[in-house]
């Protein structure tokens, strides 16, 4: 019988990374809702639908920081 064994490997990502990664997110998350208000400016999309795109586009977003547990940069400060 063949033995299986567990790696656990540990890293540490520092604060300055972890907050490029969420402003990347939240930029590509505007970029997204820019692209689907241009759609819906030039008749691709129904109008009555964008809202409900633009909830689910912010509730996939806040899922993928919670789930890297990544910082909100909305509420970050600079220094």
């Amino acid at each position: 019988m063949k033995e299986s064994t567990n790696v656990t490997v540990n890293f540490a990502i520092s604060e300055n990374v972890l907050k490029g990664i969420s402003e990347f997110i939240t930029n590509l998350s505007k970029l997204i809702k820019k692209i689907i208000k241009l759609l819906s400016d030039y008749g691709i999309i129904n109008k009555n639908i964008i809202n409900r795109l633009d909830s689910g586009i912010d509730l996939i977003i806040s899922g993928i920081k919670m789930a890297f547990n990544l910082p909100d940069t909305d509420t970050l400060t600079t220094h």
